[in-house]
């Protein structure tokens, strides 16, 4: 009886103490993905986007640090305004996401017209984490591209 009760205690403390899928996040760092012209780097801490910035053929495009975030892993969505990145995680450093919409940058040129990136079709990329240094002197040009 006494190592039924055993058994039973420990298969009960076992099973308390498994991890929930609810409680997992993805690992805090900066992603990256790569597609033809374009690189795409986001800051994340526990799941929410902190920093989203796209390079255009080596040169920043603009960042946000306004990314607004919802859902939960596997399953995120990162907002900017009229753009999205819904993103879905294959393990906590790596995840697929579908780019769509339009990012406007909130800063004006001379003519006080601000500056469009339109993804038409939605664009699926490949972000993993990589806490790599893409811009180490800070001019907006990938230190790739110099």
């Amino acid at each position: 009886m006494k190592k039924l009760l055993f058994v039973m205690l420990a298969a009960f403390v076992f099973v308390s103490c498994s991890k929930d899928e609810s409680d997992l996040a993805p690992n805090d760092g900066q992603y990256i993905a790569r597609s033809g012209d374009m690189v795409v780097c986001m800051q994340l801490k526990g799941g929410r986007c902190s920093y989203f910035a796209p390079y255009i053929k080596g040169r920043i495009f603009h960042s946000w640090t306004n990314v607004t975030t919802s859902g939960s892993y596997p399953a995120y969505i990162y907002s900017i305004k009229d753009f999205t990145v819904q993103a879905r995680y294959s393990s906590l450093d790596a995840f697929t996401a579908t780019l769509s919409g339009v990012l406007h940058t909130e800063e004006s040129d001379a003519l006080n017209t601000g500056q469009s990136l339109y993804i038409g079709v939605p664009a699926s990329m490949q972000f993993n984490l990589d806490n790599s240094v893409l811009d180490a002197n800070g001019d907006g040009v990938l230190d790739s591209q110099q």
